[in-house]
């Protein structure tokens, strides 16, 4: 793999963590009352968490000569969908599970066509994965197992594990 390559595994995990703190946030904000505090929590920490992924993705890139994607009008050309802003909490937390799915699936894809190419990045790819899981768990735990059982994404997930 080269050195360019990377970079575009790099970069498309960062549009990934650029698309998952606006959402996020935006699920945070919209969350309001005392009754939603968990809610509130969860969608934060997790955007504060991506943040920080964001970063570390952008300091790899420019280490190995790249040019980080920052441009939302490109960000969102790159990840080519709309992002989901549902008015009911629990369907907030289904569309962040299955982002949070797809980013398992993205670093897990990654993490292989790095292999021993770069092992410093597979190193950060495996660091960030193990976080997505996390991630993933806080959002299937508020919903209950039932409901996180329901989502196609999840299920799909659960087939390859």
């Amino acid at each position: 793999m080269t050195t360019n390559e990377v970079i575009d595994l790099l970069n498309h995990a960062r549009v990934l963590e650029l698309v998952a703190i606006t959402q996020y946030m935006n699920h945070y904000y919209r969350v309001k009352g005392s009754t939603y505090e968990e809610a509130q929590e969860i969608f934060k920490s997790a955007a504060m968490m991506e943040m920080k992924h964001a970063e570390v993705l952008a300091e790899r890139i420019n280490l190995l000569g790249g040019d980080p994607l920052s441009d939302l009008n490109k960000v969102m050309q790159h990840y080519g969908k709309a992002l989901s802003f549902p008015d009911d909490v629990n369907e907030m937390m289904k569309v962040d599970l299955s982002l949070e799915h797809t980013a398992i699936n993205e670093y897990t894809s990654a993490i292989a066509k790095v292999a021993n190419t770069d092992p410093v990045t597979r190193r950060l790819f495996e660091e960030i994965l193990e976080v997505e899981e996390g991630h993933a768990d806080s959002f299937a735990s508020y919903l209950g197992e039932k409901a996180a059982f329901e989502l196609q994404e999840f299920k799909k997930y659960q087939a390859a594990a």
